[in-house]
């Protein structure tokens, strides 16, 4: 997985790929989404119910009528907070998407990014094979 955390206000006022949120931003975010949620469900938790949208358009290739709707990106905020949820991961992460911020976009990333860790160190922690046991 990839992950964006590191974008800052010069990014913002400089226009650099960081600094705008586009379609490769919320494809990574869905793909990582959908990635975690494979993840939890092959662990055995089930954050319920959750769409991942892979294939949002490039700028210009799409009509203004075809973007991002407002609730598509409550889906998409949703998806990341039900992640968490489901795991029982507390993390930051923006009340909305309408008038997403640079910090905003960052926490989204940092709380999969936070995820994966808890999922990648309780994948570590568990047996081999067989019950685990204590004493003798």
């Amino acid at each position: 997985m990839q992950f964006v955390t590191d974008r800052t206000s010069a990014d913002v006022m400089l226009g650099t790929d960081k600094g705008s949120y586009n379609a490769s931003d919320l494809n990574r975010v869905e793909s990582n989404s959908a990635e975690l949620d494979a993840m939890l469900q092959a662990m055995g938790t089930d954050p319920g119910t959750l769409v991942h949208k892979t294939d949002w358009g490039l700028p210009g290739t799409f009509s203004a009528a075809e973007w991002p709707t407002t609730v598509q990106m409550e889906r998409y905020l949703g998806n990341v907070q039900a992640l968490l949820a489901a795991f029982g991961v507390s993390a930051p992460l923006p009340d909305t998407m309408e008038g997403l911020t640079h910090t905003g976009a960052n926490q989204i990333e940092e709380a999969q990014q936070r995820l994966l860790g808890y999922i990648d160190n309780t994948k570590a922690a568990w047996a081999i094979c067989g019950a685990a046991e204590c004493g003798g």
